[in-house]
Parts: C-alpha cells; structure tokens; sequence
C-alpha cells in the first residue's frame, strides 16, 4: 500500500481536467496526497480545502458546489472534522450521485480510543475515565494505512479497468 505523508502539495483548479477518469474530490491537503500516491494518472484528484485549512466553516462557494456535482466521490475524514462540509455540499450539489466516503468511519473504533484518564482530578473527582478520540487519525501510521487502502479500495470499486494500478 502506497503511503505518502510528505508535502500537501495541491491543486487548486476548479474544473476537471477530463471526462473520462474517475473524478476524486478531498476536503483538504493529507487526503489529497493520499488519494493522489493512489490515484497516479488514472484518476482526476482535487483538493476543495487548500488555503482555509481543514477546520472549515462557512458557506460553500460556486467552484466547490460544480466540483462537488461532478466528482465520483467526495473524501472526507469524518469523525466530525469535516462531517459539515459533506453536508453542506451534498445539499448544495444536489447530485443524485453523491457518493461521501467517511474515512473515519473506516477505522476501527477500538483504535480511536485515546485510552484511560490517569492523571488527578481533585478531591472527589473520579479517575480512570475516558476522553473520547482525536479526530486528527492521518497522523498515526495505523490509521493512515487504513485510510489508504480504503481509499484505494474505493477508487478500484469506482474504476475497474484500471484496478491494478491503484493496487500497486
């Protein structure tokens, strides 16, 4: 599994560049890189994402909305990181194609557990809790591995002829 987490470098055009390869769009820079090493010439990826960073909020603009109507599928991290932006744009697009693939949901929840609470609370205060996840997940080796093959696996799914090559 080809696994990239250098540089985000990403595009920032608001069209696709054909009508034959399958059409990617991520919601911001990591998963651009991931889907990209994946995707190599086969596949048409564009980041929505690139300036305002991947905490976004606000309305959906007009490059995003066409973007998101004509992509074969939108890539998110999920976890409530970029759940909104889904949303917005899956309303905005009103495509009967929308296809969100939450890779956050991909993940094993075991996984996301950030673990046991050890440290004091004070008196009366209970120890050994937890504290939820961080949704943060293409940081860790084991999360972005997974990240990966489901992305890959969903571009073999979209794209068939050309299966091989985003296995290897």
């Amino acid at each position: 599994v080809p696994l990239l987490v250098g540089g985000w470098g990403t595009t920032t055009s608001s069209t696709f560049s054909s009508s034959t390869k399958t059409k990617v769009v991520v919601s911001f820079p990591p998963l651009y890189s991931f889907a990209t090493s994946i995707a190599g010439e086969d596949a048409d990826v564009k980041c929505l994402n690139t300036g305002e960073g991947i905490h976004f909020s606000g309305d959906v603009t007009k490059s995003k909305i066409e973007l998101a109507r004509a992509c074969d599928v939108f890539i998110i991290n999920g976890l409530e990181l970029d759940n909104d932006l889904a949303n917005k744009l899956g309303k905005s697009a009103a495509s009967p194609k929308w296809n969100v693939l939450d890779l956050g949901s991909k993940i094993d929840p075991t996984w996301l557990k950030e673990g046991t609470c050890k440290h004091a609370h004070g008196a009366g205060k209970h120890d050994g809790h937890n504290h939820g996840f961080d949704p943060h997940v293409w940081l860790s080796p084991r999360h972005a591995k997974k990240m990966v093959e489901t992305i890959r696996d969903e571009l073999v799914r979209l794209d068939p002829p050309h299966a091989e090559g985003y296995k290897n």
